[in-house]
């Protein structure tokens, strides 16, 4: 889930500053909510940028972010070990596009198409 800092007035306040976190709405029981990344600022990225082997950029590093998180929520869920998705450097090589197909089997998406398709652990319960 990503929350968008500054463009509402609902959990975040009119300025970054102001901004409280909203509730883990998707906190599973049993697992430490150290766990759970803290929300980054995206208001910066394009949420709609196609990612695939060879993209760059921030995205790019928001999407191995996104993946290590669920990597790890996963494996604290079912116990089932994924190939990490290796460095968080903002480039979609091989070990980026392995973990994208093992989390939410495709081997492209954008961001906001990340936050809509279901993990696929759940064929793993």
């Amino acid at each position: 889930m990503i929350y968008l800092a500054g463009r509402s007035q609902g959990w975040w306040g009119k300025k970054e500053e102001d901004a409280e976190l909203p509730p883990h709405e998707d906190e599973a029981p049993g697992i430490p909510s150290s766990n759970i990344p803290s929300p980054v600022n995206t208001s910066a990225l394009n949420v709609d940028k196609w990612l695939k082997t060879g993209s760059r950029g921030e995205e790019v590093k928001q999407l191995q972010r996104n993946l290590d998180s669920d990597i790890k929520l996963i494996f604290n869920l079912t116990g089932k070990k994924l190939n990490p998705v290796g460095s968080i450097d903002g480039i979609f090589g091989q070990k980026t596009k392995d973990a994208l197909w093992n989390v939410k089997n495709v081997v492209e998406i954008s961001l906001r198409r990340y936050s809509q398709i279901p993990l696929k652990f759940i064929d793993l319960v």
